[in-house]
């Protein structure tokens, strides 16, 4: 199927010189609806979701089981065995499976209820690719409209959830993944480009069962409304979709910062949570405070002040540092540690900035040390590869550290620089982002907890036609 996908489009390379836009753009349409054909039919998604027994009012605990779904029904039944010693959060806590697979947790008002993909084991997918490995819980719902949405009353805490799982097309312990940042689409012709550019590079290199895409945020303009279109247009990849969200992602008309991922958790899932693959344990950190405030404005963030208009600040909440402690302290040593923000958490180009990093960065430091660790983060469009032991002015004043202790990646922008530019002969902007790399992605190899990675710039929707892994 790969051989008849790269025959098609060197035969459409003859005739593109001769296109107009408009032509290209519906050529491209085109074409990546008949790749996302055959990369469905080669990928074999599994679809499914957990099983959701509905529970009464006034529960403090919910439970259930993590299951081995042999006929993949997304349904636990009588001849299914659970799986033991996986790990479940609240958002806040952490329980493990026992030997049958059964878990108890204490309910939390507003939670994320998350298991962590294990390592040899997959969750499932829904159509648009976004692994299922959760349940979102949020009495009452957001408590004020919004303009995406928000939150809807979740009603009392399910009696029981049992989460799937399947052996069948998990990763082993070689796996590579497609890392990249800032898509920020904010129309439906940003959203052309993005798939005529990145997303189809992504599909023209060769991913496999049981590799992954992670987007570092900033995956949408401002409009939760393009969200659903644009996991559309990344499911045509086969691969499961691992979302951070950014800056760009969240409700602006949130008031607390506990309500501006709500609609973000609606339309996609978690805002935080972590997976395993290989010998590999991904974590997804929200480091988007919003609205910052006086908390933000004591440490020197005055775009935090209250006669400025409603901002964000680059730190994690009091809840996520105590997940983050309980979450690294029941991993395995040996696990190769993978950090995914959306703000860096440090920056070469934002160095001054402490609303462009993470602030208490020496904490996350404290939690992963003596760890074999490695971040990846977007939202500077910029590609930035820092090595262990660098410093640059502003760092220590910014985020308390005073040199790198493992590896931070920025990974560029798979929207350059925001989309803008000239058009090249394919239609698609160059869009060269800050410090003059093309837009493009990480394109990562792990084999246990070894990792290489290569950056991968975008050339256009028929420019990139070999094997991106030769």
């Amino acid at each position: 199927m790969k051989k008849l996908y790269r025959r098609g489009a060197y035969a459409s390379l003859s005739i593109l010189s001769i296109m107009k836009r408009s032509d290209l753009a519906r050529i491209s349409l085109l074409f990546f609806g008949f790749c996302f054909i055959l990369h469905t039919a080669s990928g074999q998604p599994w679809i499914a979701s957990p099983q959701v027994i509905a529970g009464e009012t006034g529960q403090e605990t919910v439970s259930g089981f993590v299951f081995h779904d042999s006929n993949k029904n997304g349904l636990m039944d009588d001849t299914e065995p659970g799986v033991p010693d996986v790990l479940v959060s609240n958002g806040l806590e952490w329980v493990r499976t026992d030997e049958k697979g059964y878990y108890e947790i204490q309910v939390r008002k507003d939670m994320n209820l998350t298991i962590v993909q294990p390592s040899g084991w997959r969750v499932p997918t829904n159509e648009k690719m976004v692994p299922q490995f959760f349940y979102i819980h949020k009495e009452g719902g957001t408590a004020y409209p919004m303009r995406f949405g928000g939150l809807p009353d979740t009603g009392p805490a399910p009696k029981q959830l049992n989460f799937p799982l399947s052996r069948e097309g998990a990763a082993g312990q070689q796996f590579s993944c497609a890392i990249l940042a800032d898509p920020q689409t904010y129309n439906n012709e940003q959203l052309g480009w993005l798939r005529d550019g990145v997303f189809a590079d992504i599909m023209q290199a060769d991913y496999k069962a049981g590799d992954c895409m992670i987007q570092l945020g900033d995956v949408v303009g401002d409009d939760l409304g393009l969200l659903d279109r644009l996991l559309e247009l990344a499911a045509a990849t086969a691969l499961p979709q691992w979302l951070v969200p950014g800056n760009h992602d969240i409700d602006f008309d949130a008031k607390t910062n506990s309500d501006k991922a709500d609609s973000w958790r609606r339309i996609y899932g978690p805002n935080y949570y972590a997976f395993e693959m290989g010998n590999v344990l991904f974590v997804v950190l929200d480091n988007i405070y919003y609205p910052c405030g006086g908390e933000d404005v004591a440490r020197g963030r005055v775009n935090c002040a209250e006669d400025r208009s409603p901002s964000y600040n680059g730190r994690l909440t009091e809840t996520q540092f105590t997940w983050l402690k309980g979450l690294i302290a029941n991993t395995p040593e040996q696990r190769l540690i993978v950090l995914n923000t959306h703000i860096p958490l440090v920056s070469f180009v934002d160095a001054v900035s402490g609303q462009h990093q993470t602030d208490e960065l020496t904490r996350i430091y404290h939690i992963v040390e003596g760890r074999e660790a490695l971040s990846f983060s977007g939202h500077t469009h910029t590609t930035e590869n820092h090595a262990p032991g660098q410093l640059f002015d502003g760092w220590t004043e910014s985020t308390g550290i005073h040199e790198t202790q493992f590896r931070h990646i920025i990974a560029g922008a798979a929207s350059g620089a925001w989309y803008q530019g000239d058009f090249n002969v394919y239609g698609i902007p160059m869009a060269l982002q800050r410090m003059g790399a093309p837009m493009g992605y990480f394109h990562v190899d792990f084999d246990g907890p070894v990792y290489r990675e290569r950056y991968i710039g975008a050339k256009s929707f028929f420019g990139t036609l070999k094997n991106r892994r030769a």
